[in-house]
């Protein structure tokens, strides 16, 4: 009788991890995690638009010349 009991709680114990693995649940509200974000999310100037950087206060720089 005992080790009957023991043979189900142990095919109950494995059977129910792999049922719940299976749950697909509502999609996460959460952002995507980005392991590599490469340039996804990179920072940038917008035209004309304010920087505290250079002196005039300018984002953008005039070519040099020949190019």
């Amino acid at each position: 009788m005992k080790v009957r009991l023991i043979k189900i709680a142990i095919v109950i114990n494995l059977i129910l991890p792999v049922i719940s693995g299976c749950y697909q649940g509502k999609p996460s509200e959460k952002p995507p995690i980005h392991l590599n974000p490469d340039m996804d999310y990179q920072p940038k100037y917008q035209p004309q638009e304010y920087s505290a950087f250079f002196e005039n206060g300018a984002a953008m720089r005039t070519p040099p010349l020949g190019t």
